[in-house]
């Protein structure tokens, strides 16, 4: 028997305007007397919208407990990996939901529902809602089979046709296999009878055929049943159109079994399209929005365009935007489309009266109040939304203005009168347009921009048939300044920001030292920054939030200012190397298992230690030296007392003597937390191979001291500042700590998980910007010791903690799990290069030839070298 959610238990976390705002949804869709069928919650970026729908999903149960056999609530986002993310705090913990990528699987699921009070169902649109006539994947076929096996009775499937004609280009061995390993359970016989039935009257392709059923049998027995082989092209494409047609059957089948109480469309503005009850996209979630049964609930801080300018790409419209975002709020069972579009001339007509009373005199304004009255009346009865500002009294938001000077130059002026130029030149007939708003967003347009429709109309000029057209663009080009130069870039020169607003943001970003930081520093270091961490305009730099209407401003910013980056990090590394030369690093490998004692010792940073953790936690240390903030090399000493005292302890019952040994060995750096680990907790197996020279000969998960040479005369501090700052114990610590500390020291599920989570580390220390930005400070250095520092410098630990603490990690999860909070750091750390396609200009005779780069994003010049990627 299905338990019933608690309702206080799920509500208590929420904060009291999301309590407020739930009541409010829950009043609007069951409780009203002239509730309405669909409501939109669009709450600012990260005030919880999702917990909101939580919420909602609460008081959706508590209020159908009673009245209804079966509840079912929908979810639907735009990918399945966000949707697992949000699904994890949408449902009570521990639920079970499956999550459909494609509508036409869920009745799979159907026997499973109807045996349960309340089902969780979750599917994405994009494969969902459109099928289209095509053969679709193996199980969607595997599916079809089955339905009709059990529709049709077993008896009559027994053709070999049939396999033949689902098989499509899957293999006959994996299409037999998924075949018999279908769950045949799962498919109820009033399922596959209601399916049989929409084949009977759903109209055949061809015309000589009286049903589509008559047609799929026809052709499966007519054409499949002796085929050898594949079958021809022709036959391909017939057989997968009716496939097609049964899959899409399949779907509003899939529906009508739902009976869906609730729908979530969470993000819905990424699918807005299914929204259009004209568009045919939307004819599958039109049908299942129109469910009796069906509530919908919307969730997106930007439902519709808030404002559009001329010549945007996608062609948006925000008025038009948020009128089709309104008319579908205002649909539903209950209204009729007349009497939806008399509420839409309502509201044009208020709007319009307003936006009179807002510029016209004063015998307006009671009339313009009126209007706003009725139009908030009209709108808080299908949605609501929360801002930041409104959570203080003054409506600051808690944030303090800060005032960034945009200077603008003359080579800006000179650059803009350029562009305008090349616009000009296209003709008023030809797509000619004013290009000072572009201008203010972007420098080098017509390198960057893309699908705008000056850029395609400079394309079309710059390929005319009439010379005339193209020598007038070609000259406007020679003749333009603000145009990337190439041998600027291929020979790492510095970039000119092009643009006012880009200059005032290099110079607050990347000016400011930005660039040589690998983590933004903690709100609460537990002891007081070095290195380039030190500097007093870091310590409180936070990220930017840049907003733009303009497309291209994005692929700009990253363009000017990656590019930037790269050649700081050069000039500092390698101030003669050409762009051409960009070399690809890894300092930090896997071991090699060849007996080197040198490359051991940087898989030190990598390696977790009970012992050497707990010794050398910076927050305990820092505690324990007491108030105010303490230099490292304090926290440094107190703990290399500690580790001092363990290796007395273990060269004594070991009996290490270190006057017989070689010279002085790195790999102990790696191997004297190893064997304080072993000596501290010997039931546990060898966390780590060992490599086979330092194994022992007779029990090879063990380290061999004698493999090992003398002691490094820095040992204990080194492997001190290991315990400090290195990823794998600051990992361990912090991965103990987010979980109430329920995972005891030597536990081995968290050295394990630390050991895992830290590996991304390895790759992040490996690229190269960072590693350009670590080497800054002694590149004569091992590059391993560099990073050590660094991590150190940066207070690594605190950074950790604050980001499991503070970083949008539920505590929902089993506190003991801690593959969550893992998945959720590798993510962080994985830093993923883009590509921008950027144009560039050669001449060829008197003619100007637009270049796309060949390896995006790369840069092409005049004699065509090539070049640049952001």
């Amino acid at each position: 028997m299905t338990e019933k959610p608690d309702l206080e238990r799920t509500l208590a976390p929420l904060k009291q305007f999301q309590r407020d705002t739930v009541a409010h949804v829950a009043r609007r869709l069951w409780k009203d007397q002239d509730t309405s069928d669909r409501f939109l919650v669009a709450d600012e970026v990260g005030l919880g919208k999702t917990l909101v729908g939580r919420g909602v999903i609460a008081q959706a149960i508590e209020h159908l407990w009673d009245i209804e056999e079966r509840i079912d609530i929908v979810y639907i986002c735009s990918n399945a990996q966000i949707a697992r993310q949000n699904l994890a705090k949408l449902i009570p913990g521990g639920t079970h939901v499956p999550h459909a990528d494609r509508l036409t699987l869920l009745l799979r699921n159907i026997a499973e529902f109807q045996r349960r009070k309340l089902n969780y169902i979750s599917f994405t649109p994009g494969t969902s809602f459109t099928v289209g006539e095509t053969g679709g994947r193996a199980d969607e076929r595997v599916l079809l089979y089955h339905l009709l096996r059990r529709g049709w009775s077993k008896e009559e499937m027994t053709s070999k046709a049939w396999p033949k004609f689902f098989r499509g280009g899957t293999g006959r061995e994996s299409f037999t296999a998924q075949m018999k390993a279908f769950n045949r359970g799962s498919i109820t016989g009033e399922v596959a009878e209601a399916f049989v039935d929409d084949l009977e009257t759903a109209p055949a392709i061809d015309s000589e055929y009286k049903s589509l059923a008559d047609e799929i049998w026809g052709v499966a027995h007519e054409q499949f049943a002796y085929l050898r082989g594949d079958p021809d092209p022709d036959l391909r494409r017939y057989r997968d159109r009716l496939i097609g047609r049964m899959r899409n059957l399949v779907a509003h089948a899939s529906i009508r079994a739902l009976e869906p109480d609730l729908i979530i469309l969470d993000e819905f503005h990424r699918f807005k399209v299914l929204l259009d009850d004209e568009n045919p996209k939307a004819e599958l979630a039109k049908a299942l929005f129109k469910q009796p049964t069906a509530k919908v609930l919307m969730l997106s801080a930007t439902p519709f365009s808030m404002y559009t300018l001329p010549d945007e790409p996608e062609g948006a419209d925000h008025y038009q935007d948020f009128f089709s975002t309104v008319k579908f709020l205002l649909g539903g069972h209950k209204k009729s489309n007349d009497e939806v579009e008399v509420q839409l001339k309502s509201l044009a007509s208020d709007l319009e009266t307003m936006r009179t009373a807002a510029v016209s005199t004063e015998n307006s304004i009671d009339a313009g109040k009126a209007a706003r009255d009725r139009v908030q009346g009209l709108l808080t009865r299908v949605m609501s939304r929360v801002e930041r500002l409104a959570s203080t009294p003054d409506r600051d938001g808690m944030l303090t203005e800060v005032s960034v000077p945009v200077n603008v130059t003359s080579s800006d002026l000179i650059a803009y009168a350029g562009t305008q130029g090349i616009a000009d030149s296209l003709g008023r007939e030809r797509g000619r347009r004013d290009i000072f708003e572009l201008w203010r967003s972007s420098p080098y347009l017509f390198n960057i921009m893309e699908n705008y429709q000056v850029k395609q109309a400079f394309k079309r000029a710059l390929e005319s048939p009439d010379p005339s057209v193209r020598a007038k663009v070609s000259e406007a080009v020679k003749q333009a300044q603000g145009l990337l130069n190439w041998s600027d870039l291929d020979g790492y020169r510095p970039l000119d920001a092009g643009n006012a607003k880009m200059r005032a943001l290099l110079e607050d970003t990347v000016d400011r030292g930005a660039w040589k930081l690998a983590w933004l520093p903690p709100s609460l270091p537990y002891y007081s920054p070095d290195g380039v961490f030190a500097d007093e305009a870091l310590q409180t730099f936070t990220k930017r939030l840049v907003f733009s209407a303009w497309t291209v401003a994005p692929k700009a910013i990253a363009s000017v200012l990656s590019y930037e980056v790269e050649r700081r990090g050069v000039a500092a590394v390698a101030p003669d190397r050409r762009y051409p030369d960009r070399a690809t690093v890894n300092p930090i490998r896997q071991p090699r298992n060849d007996g080197s004692h040198e490359n051991l010792a940087p898989e030190a940073l990598f390696q977790p230690s009970a012992v050497i953790a707990e010794l050398c936690d910076p927050l305990s240390l820092a505690q324990e030296l007491g108030d105010g903030r303490h230099d490292v090399s304090s926290l440094i000493d107190l703990a290399a007392v500690r580790v001092q005292s363990k290796f007395d302890e273990l060269i004594d019952q070991q009996n290490i003597t270190p006057s017989s040994r070689a010279r002085s060995d790195p790999s102990w750096y790696w191997a004297l937390p190893l064997l304080l680990d072993g000596l501290r907790y010997p039931g546990l197996p060898s966390p780590v191979e060992i490599p086979t020279f330092f194994a022992k000969p007779d029990i090879p998960t063990e380290l061999d001291v004698e493999s090992l040479g003398g002691f490094p005369e820095d040992l204990i501090r080194v492997v001190t500042e290991l315990g400090i700052g290195s990823p794998a114990n600051c990992v361990y610590r912090a991965l103990r700590r987010a979980t109430g500390a329920s995972h005891e020291h030597g536990d081995e599920a968290l050295w394990d998980a630390a050991y895992d989570a830290s590996n991304a580390f390895r790759t992040l220390f490996n690229q190269a910007e960072i590693v350009t930005a670590v080497r800054l400070a002694h590149d004569g250095e091992q590059y391993w010791r560099l990073v050590l520092d660094y991590c150190i410098n940066g207070n690594l630990q605190s950074v950790l903690d604050e980001f499991f603490a503070l970083g949008g990690i539920e505590r929902t999860h089993n506190d003991c799990d801690l593959s969550p909070l893992t998945e959720k750091l590798a993510t962080a750390l994985r830093v993923r290069a883009g590509s921008a396609q950027v144009d560039v200009f050669r001449t060829e005779g008197e003619d100007v030839i637009l270049d796309p780069s060949l390896d995006p994003p790369s840069l092409r010049d005049a004699n065509g070298a090539t070049g640049h990627r952001d």
